[in-house]
């Protein structure tokens, strides 16, 4: 399912909204929400934050179809961590970056950031790097988790800046993943 948004919900204990909350929640599919920017760009400079989880892994699965009809495509994968990256991370960036390369037409690049301040680290890349799209996963933490820590994905499609893609894997629990 494929649905737009246009900003943050001020309703108390919703995110989006009554209608986006509920289908990210309940619908039995994969679901893709776009936030276009509030700033026109002919340019496919694509950020895409990847921290290892079901959403970002289908986030990345559906990017090839996202940008095939661009003819070149600028894309930079980043990881960003309160820890040092470690070798592992690192390896899975290139992993990523070397099956994507295989995949779309374009230049792709990755990056690993210690930073405690997720959300702004990745602004901060967007920003510096004149990035117009930021492809997320949708988090999966849980509503307590959100209101202490802050929902990563939330805070950067707050932006109104960068046109903003936020995927959710349908949940399967008959193959163990939630």
């Amino acid at each position: 399912m494929v649905m737009g948004w246009q900003q943050h919900s001020n309703t108390p204990g919703r995110v989006f909204g009554v209608v986006v909350d509920t289908i990210i929640r309940q619908a039995p599919c994969d679901v893709v929400l776009l936030r276009p920017s509030s700033q026109a760009s002919e340019q496919q400079r694509w950020l895409i934050p990847v921290a290892g989880g079901p959403n970002v892994r289908r986030a990345l699965d559906l990017l090839p179809g996202l940008v095939s009809l661009q003819a070149d495509t600028d894309i930079r994968l980043c990881h960003v961590s309160p820890k040092r990256p470690s070798p592992s991370v690192l390896r899975y960036l290139d992993q990523i970056a070397t099956r994507l390369g295989t995949q779309i037409k374009g230049t792709i690049q990755s990056i690993a950031l210690r930073n405690p301040q997720t959300a702004e680290a990745i602004l901060d890349i967007a920003r510096w790097e004149q990035r117009d799209t930021i492809l997320l996963g949708a988090s999966r933490e849980g509503l307590l988790s959100q209101v202490l820590n802050g929902n990563i994905p939330v805070l950067i499609a707050q932006n109104p800046n960068f046109t903003v893609i936020l995927v959710r894997r349908v949940s399967h629990f008959e193959d163990g993943e939630g």
